[in-house]
């Protein structure tokens, strides 16, 4: 059974190019110093949208982590305190503008994990979630 999420393409989330399966967390390496670079695209362009982060590993759904009504899963513990969102409210982003790259820091020793939410009202969760990834910089 899947206990990690997928991308699709209403909801991508790539950090230097890496993508998951379903049986194995998305997990990055990169040397203090190295390069970081996550990759945010979606067909549903206009759409709200937002993307959660915690310093703590990624949740497989076979042992904590949630299952939407059609089957997506959160990948991140969201019940950990240093989860937070880029946006206010779960949906709180502007409208996605297309695909978004950013540098992501690398200057220092960090584990983060993330994972992007778009609002698509033509899925039973309303919800599209891309691959969560986590992020290792040692």
């Amino acid at each position: 059974a899947a206990v990690y999420q997928f991308n699709q393409p209403e909801a991508d989330l790539q950090v230097n190019g890496v993508v998951g399966t379903t049986t194995a967390p998305t997990i990055i390496n990169v040397a203090i110093g190295g390069t970081a670079t996550a990759v945010l695209s979606s067909t549903l362009t206009g759409s709200a949208w937002n993307v959660g982060t915690t310093v703590v590993p990624l949740v497989p759904a076979s042992n904590g982590g949630i299952t939407l009504s059609d089957g997506q899963f959160v990948n991140l513990d969201i019940s950990d305190p240093s989860f937070t969102t880029l946006f206010p409210t779960l949906l709180g982003g502007p409208g996605f503008p297309g695909t978004l790259s950013t540098a992501l820091p690398t200057g220092a020793a960090i584990a983060i994990s993330g994972q992007m939410v778009v609002a698509d009202p033509t899925v039973a969760s309303t919800l599209r979630l891309s691959q969560a990834s986590r992020l290792v910089v040692n």
